[in-house]
């Protein structure tokens, strides 16, 4: 029962991780069209900016706000599953980084060195779920930042007609009031969180450590 159990948590596990990487794929392919279309309608020759369509920005932003929706949408459905993927693979890596370690001080026996290099290997799937949640979580912010930083180039630098210009900045203003970003509520999910988390692993083993050689010492002493 035990095996099933740890089976279907597996399996449900691994599909949620699927599906919600195959969305965020899909969510940065499409942002990453938008930054294409908005290249080729802004970066064009300064004697041919006064033919760039209204119309055309008025579709890109309309796509972009589509977008946006699609990334507060996927904010609601999984984001604390996101958020609660992260902090078990966090808490994991710590727990299984320190029973190793245990184990090599404590001089432990076969068996249970065996546990702790497989939970070793076992945890190298939570370390990449967490590296692949980081890093499509920060293409898709990367892509939504160039999309800005061509837009606002694009008003303080082009040299275009009345009409474009308040078209780009409508646009512009979007982009502050309906800025995508990928978070809980609690924390965005970039690189700041892959930051974070190595400076908490990094501490928090190093309390668990300070306390394991304080107990080793103790028992070593008593003993003797």
């Amino acid at each position: 029962m035990i095996a099933i159990g740890i089976l279907r948590t597996s399996s449900c596990y691994s599909l949620f991780i699927c599906y919600s990487t195959l969305t965020l794929m899909s969510i940065n392919q499409r942002f990453s069209c938008v930054q294409q279309c908005t290249m080729t309608v802004l970066e064009v020759p300064k004697s041919s900016q006064g033919a760039v369509s209204c119309a055309a920005i008025r579709r890109i932003a309309s796509a972009h706000d589509r977008l946006s929706d699609c990334i507060e949408l996927l904010n609601n459905c999984y984001s604390i599953h996101i958020f609660y993927t992260v902090t078990m693979s966090v808490f994991f890596t710590i727990l299984v980084v320190f029973q190793l370690i245990h184990a090599y001080a404590t001089e432990a026996n076969e068996s249970m060195l065996g546990v702790a290099k497989n939970n070793i290997v076992y945890d190298q799937f939570h370390i990449l779920v967490f590296i692949v949640m980081v890093v499509y979580t920060s293409l898709v912010g990367r892509n939504c930042h160039r999309i800005s930083v061509m837009i606002h180039k694009s008003i303080s630098y082009g040299s275009f007609d009345k009409r474009v210009l308040k078209e780009l900045r409508c646009f512009s203003q979007q982009l502050q009031h309906h800025a995508p970003k990928i978070n809980c509520g609690v924390l965005d999910f970039d690189w700041m969180l892959f930051y974070s988390v190595a400076g908490t692993f990094t501490t928090y083993l190093i309390i668990l450590l300070q306390f394991d050689v304080g107990n080793l010492g103790f028992h070593r002493l008593h003993k003797s």
